[in-house]
């Protein structure tokens, strides 16, 4: 799935940006499958979404934090828009999961947001 998902972006016909019936952006989808480089490529693009929220709550940097995705935490940091204080249904921001899973760097760059 990386190898197809990266030759599609490759292409620059791909859509980032599109949202599915559930709210996903194919970052959100990337993060939630724990596909580091295929994140990191979206947000290359420049049409990644960050700032979207999906139905459950999770933005893409909730879920890096929560699957431990460093590089992808911080790049999305970068963008400002992430979202750093958007809570999950669950009640869990990134900045919650960075802590529980030790990610110190992450922590400490949602910590002066």
């Amino acid at each position: 799935m990386t190898e197809v998902a990266l030759e599609l972006i490759k292409t620059g016909h791909a859509k980032p940006e599109q949202v599915d019936n559930e709210d996903d952006t194919a970052l959100i989808w990337a993060c939630q499958n724990k596909m580091t480089e295929v994140a990191l490529e979206i947000i290359k693009t420049g049409h990644a979404k960050p700032e979207q929220v999906d139905e459950a709550g999770y933005t893409a940097l909730i879920l890096a934090c929560q699957h431990e995705m460093k590089k992808v935490a911080l790049e999305l940091i970068k963008t400002e828009h992430a979202k750093p204080e958007q809570v999950n249904q669950w009640g869990y921001t990134a900045l919650s999961w960075a802590c529980q899973n030790e990610m110190k760097e992450v922590a400490n760059e949602l910590s002066r947001l």
